[in-house]
């Protein structure tokens, strides 16, 4: 079991840093030219720092679960990570969850499909695409508060952004 606890810390040390590296790759992205700052943009969607709109109503620190019902009702569908029990529960996944199938982080990867990885500080990191883009949000707090709405949930937006996805190649 200690093992287990050990390669666990290390997978979402791991994935902090992912998830970190990202946010930072995020905002790195060039500011939109005064051309295009000067264009309408779309209703009062809300936008990414690349320009992209995003659904209307989305604010930081919002309870996840209000994003999550804004940005399906927008449109955008979830994407799966296929490493996702890796990158969640890690490398043991397997076993650890056929010998303990109610632990929460053994189904949330069903549960949430646009999950992607979460840290050992609570940061998650999820994706949702639409029309060739992709979404990338960033969440703090309990994963097991997924589906919570409003106040109570103790798992809140961070932040997002949107970019047009490369085309295939």
């Amino acid at each position: 079991m200690r093992q287990i606890e050990t390669r666990l810390r290390r997978v979402r040390l791991a994935t902090l840093i992912l998830v970190l590296a990202s946010m930072c790759l995020a905002a790195c992205h060039p500011e939109p030219s005064p051309a295009a700052a000067a264009q309408p943009s779309k209703s009062d969607l809300a936008q990414s720092r690349t320009g992209v709109p995003v659904a209307k109503g989305m604010t930081e620190g919002m309870a996840y679960a209000d994003m999550r019902a804004l940005v399906l009702a927008d449109g955008w569908v979830p994407v799966a990570d296929k490493k996702c029990n890796y990158n969640v529960v890690g490398a043991g996944f397997k076993p650890l969850c056929a010998e303990h199938p109610d632990l929460g982080s053994c189904s949330i990867c069903s549960n949430l499909p646009e999950l992607s990885a979460c840290s050992g500080d609570a940061y998650c990191g999820m994706y949702f695409s639409k029309d060739g883009k992709r979404l990338h949000v960033v969440s703090y707090g309990d994963i097991r508060d997924w589906n919570v709405h409003g106040d109570r949930s103790q798992l809140t937006v961070s932040g997002w952004d949107a970019a047009v996805e490369p085309a295939p190649r």
